[in-house]
């Protein structure tokens, strides 16, 4: 089954594959040594899956200028980070929620 094929993927494959190619365009297309990765849901989690992985550490650390993540697909429970530590403490992702309940990205019109 075709489908079945299509489907056959795992997190980790998305991080090896998909994550590196995606900076890679983007480099090429214009010409930048460095970027800013902006992550949204499961590009998210490639992105922490990928920056992990040993073998595409170094090249991420070389040509990304900071990682901004978006409605991530993880939980930062046991971060070490004062600044998400205190973002949680405050539940600021639960406000978000409240104001923008579609999402703020969203491109239907009222």
């Amino acid at each position: 089954d075709q489908n079945a094929k299509f489907w056959n993927w795992t997190y980790s494959t998305l991080a090896r594959n998909d994550c590196p190619a995606i900076v890679a365009k983007v480099l090429h297309e214009t010409g930048a040594e460095r970027i800013n990765y902006v992550g949204w849901s499961r590009g998210t989690n490639q992105a922490f899956i990928a920056m992990q992985d040993p073998a595409l550490k170094a090249y991420f650390e070389r040509h990304i200028n900071i990682a901004t993540m978006i409605a991530p697909v993880t939980y930062s429970k046991h971060t070490s980070s004062l600044s998400l530590q205190s973002l949680a403490a405050a539940r600021a992702f639960d406000l978000l929620h409240r104001v923008w309940p579609y999402g703020f990205l969203s491109t239907d019109a009222d």
